[in-house]
């Protein structure tokens, strides 16, 4: 049964076909996981609320997170 797979596989035309069957089936299962993904609703992990970030930095240094915006930063104070 492998010998025979094999034999015809050695085919271009039957190669493209596989290629042609594989992107085929790829892309559809994308596109299923993109609707499930899109359509379903998350499940709650015990949070009700959203935390905010809490970013802080000691003496002499620099910190930086997601939300850290309207920040200023002051060199040799």
């Amino acid at each position: 049964m492998l010998a025979r797979t094999l034999i015809w596989l050695r085919d271009e035309s039957n190669r493209a076909i596989v290629k042609l069957a594989a992107a085929g089936l790829s892309a559809l299962c994308a596109g299923l996981w993109a609707v499930y993904v899109f359509t379903t609703e998350p499940r709650s992990s015990g949070h009700t609320q959203r935390q905010e970030p809490d970013v802080r930095a000691t003496t002499g240094s620099i910190a930086a997170g997601r939300d850290a915006v309207g920040n200023t930063i002051k060199e040799n104070e």
